[in-house]
């Protein structure tokens, strides 16, 4: 029975359950796409995170052990991608079994249901950095090959070109024919 005295209002509070998509760049010395305890996060990485459209609707850094997240978002497909750091070339996608260690792509699917999705990982190995050089000498006897006594000629003008012609760096030989 209500009475007329009575506080007739029920109050009732609902949430919408939000959730978190994220987890780890690390550098993937060995570059194998599966990330090994020796293995460090790589601070700094761009992390853009899009949603079923392709439209970016967030975007964050690395902290300083490599580890990303993304909060407050609702059940759903997402993407995330990662920019390559300067210097890093990333590594083999989809490496392994286990999907909370392996790298998923510079570009990876997310889906949350109902959970957070703390998986979406991505893996980079430095850049290998290559040297050209030797020397340029005098073949006095024009064998093509470098003997003891044939000299190295000082102010050679050496130019490096890439695949399709194009000047990629130049310099000089030293005194001693070396570059």
């Amino acid at each position: 029975t209500v009475k007329d005295a009575d506080n007739k209002t029920i109050d009732s509070g609902f949430y919408k359950p939000t959730y978190s998509l994220g987890d780890y760049v690390w550098e993937d010395t060995n570059k194998d796409g599966i990330q090994d305890d020796s293995e460090k996060g790589i601070s700094g990485v761009k992390v853009t995170l899009k949603d079923k459209n392709g439209n970016a609707i967030g975007t964050t850094t690395t902290d300083a052990s490599g580890h990303y997240q993304f909060k407050g978002l609702e059940n759903g497909s997402y993407t995330v991608e990662f920019e390559t750091p300067s210097g890093y070339t990333p590594t083999k996608a989809n490496s392994g079994q286990d999907i909370t260690v392996d790298y998923n792509g510079i570009t990876a699917t997310g889906i949350i249901n109902g959970a957070d999705n703390l998986t979406i990982d991505s893996g980079f190995y430095k850049t290998p950095k290559y040297s050209v050089g030797d020397y340029v000498w005098e073949d006095t006897n024009k064998d093509g090959i470098q003997d003891d006594n044939e000299k190295g000629i000082s102010g050679v003008k050496v130019t490096l070109k890439d695949e399709k012609g194009n000047i990629i760096s130049t310099t000089t030989t030293d005194e001693n024919g070396k570059y």
